[in-house]
């Protein structure tokens, strides 16, 4: 029982002392002052119209959500059309005509999902293009912000 105690006042205690303790130093004056050179604090910086990009930023904020939910009501358009064409399908007896209306549904889906992605491609492009201009508008240089972050989901 002692031995635990040991330990445990050697592994809690001994760590506080040791990193409790600071060192203080002096600094001895110098018999003559150093001279003081005014120095301006702020350099001169070039004014930038931040209201002009909060807009642009704004406005492309709000085409790319506008782009990115016509999107997916396109996807899921697309699903319900899928969903209706093969249940269609399995109401056909005559197995060659069902797998054809099966491959169809399957071929038609894939189509506007393709197309779906298309077009949102390009009104992110336009989305970001456009904020490009009103960025240049507003005097500012790039961003550092990345149009393709978005693409990929």
């Amino acid at each position: 029982m002692k031995k635990i105690i040991t330990i445990a006042f050697a592994l809690i205690v001994v760590p506080l002392l040791v990193f409790g303790q600071t060192t203080t130093t002096t600094t001895i004056p110098s018999a003559t002052p150093t001279p003081q050179i005014a120095t301006s604090t702020t350099p001169k910086a070039k004014q930038v119209n931040l209201d002009c990009m909060k807009n642009a930023v704004e406005k492309r904020e709000n085409a790319l959500k506008t782009a990115r939910e016509i999107y997916f009501n396109k996807i899921n358009q697309a699903y319900e059309e899928r969903k209706t064409a093969l249940l269609n399908a399995w109401t056909i007896e005559n197995q060659k005509e069902r797998q054809k209306a099966v491959r169809v549904a399957w071929d038609n889906f894939k189509k506007s999902v393709k197309s779906a992605k298309s077009e949102y491609k390009k009104a992110h492009n336009q989305a970001w293009n456009t904020f490009v201009k009103d960025r240049k508008a507003c005097k500012f240089g790039p961003t550092g912000e990345n149009p393709e972050a978005d693409l990929n989901y």
